[in-house]
């Protein structure tokens, strides 16, 4: 069987084509309480004269963007960065349960007796 799709063929489910709404709520909000993170601490490092206080603040507010910005990056196989951290932590949290299906051989004696186990299906 061959199926055949475009290579865009999500690209209809995301606004633009790439984002979803938490996607852009994430960007957007994140952009915006970067800058004003930013701005305030400066406006305070200018009140105290402070240099230092100063490139901090610049570097705290560009490292909340740049955080927020990374969360939304593409990533092969999942939808970007923020999909794959929900997903390994799905995985990592949740009970796994295996139930063996099949056929298991096992020597119980010398004897070289062999025993066949059959799994239940569900």
């Amino acid at each position: 069987m061959i199926f055949i799709c475009p290579k865009n063929f999500k690209s209809g489910k995301y606004i633009f084509g790439k984002y979803r709404p938490i996607d852009l709520a994430i960007l957007i909000l994140g952009g915006l309480g970067g800058l004003i993170v930013g701005l305030v601490l400066l406006n305070i490092a200018m009140v105290l004269r402070s240099l230092i206080f100063g490139i901090s603040a610049a570097l705290i507010g560009g490292l909340i963007i740049l955080v927020s910005a990374g969360l939304v990056l593409k990533i092969n196989y999942y939808h970007n960065v923020l999909e794959w951290i929900l997903t390994a932590m799905q995985y990592y949290t949740r009970n796994r349960e295996y139930r063996f299906r099949g056929i298991a051989y096992a020597d119980l004696n010398e004897d070289k007796e062999e025993v066949e186990y059959f799994a239940e299906d569900d």
